[in-house]
């Protein structure tokens, strides 16, 4: 379960890739279609990045079934850097649709 602090820590980490994606682009997506493209690009990294843990994961059972202990750090360490960046891909896909909850130009 996740602690009340860790989950005001990713709305903030939401918020914060808003304000940048705002900064960088502008306030509203310019049509639909816009909003589309971005959160699919952003999608598709989340997915990468999850692939990536699931991958460790699946070479950590076969350490796990080895007892190969050294093996089994490394991929944890792997997965854990995996992970977060799923969450930073994920922060950046609900930053897009708060975007897109504003509406678009056109």
């Amino acid at each position: 379960m996740i602690t009340e602090k860790a989950k005001a820590a990713v709305k903030l980490a939401i918020q914060e890739e808003l304000k940048n994606c705002t900064a960088a682009y502008d306030y509203q997506f310019h049509s639909l279609h816009e909003a589309e493209s971005v959160l699919l690009e952003e999608l598709q990294e989340v997915s990468t990045e999850q692939r990536k843990v699931w991958d460790g994961w699946n070479h950590l059972h076969k350490c796990v079934r080895e007892n190969n202990v050294e093996q089994a750090v490394i991929l944890a360490k792997a997965m854990e850097q995996a992970a977060e960046r799923v969450m930073m891909e994920a922060a950046q896909v609900a930053a897009c649709a708060k975007k897109l909850q504003r509406g678009t130009v056109i």
